[in-house]
């Protein structure tokens, strides 16, 4: 079961596939980002920009998600990253940012 304490802060940015909500908890420890492609016949693909300097990582630094739906974990680097979202494949993308250890 999955329980929602506390959202203190909600962007959405726009881009070609949908919304980029990424809610932070009250300390901002637990940070996620979703993104969804809203149109159900086509890939999309943008870049999303990532506010990691207020999320308190250093854009330089490698940092590390994990994807909800598959349990997979990738790094980043960079406040910039590029997403392609097919809906017969992948119609939206759940990451959490793992904490820095």
């Amino acid at each position: 079961m999955i329980v929602v304490e506390e959202i203190s802060e909600v962007r959405w940015g726009e881009y070609p596939f949908g919304f980029l909500p990424n809610p932070l908890s009250a300390d901002r420890s637990n940070i996620v980002i979703a993104v969804v492609n809203l149109d159900p016949n086509g890939v999309h693909g943008s870049e999303v920009i990532l506010p990691l300097r207020e999320w308190g990582i250093d854009p330089g630094q490698e940092f590390w998600l994990e994807e909800a739906f598959t349990g997979h974990v990738l790094s980043w680097r960079g406040e910039r990253q590029h997403l392609v979202l097919d809906p017969q494949i992948n119609p939206a993308l759940l990451y959490r940012v793992l904490p820095s250890q």
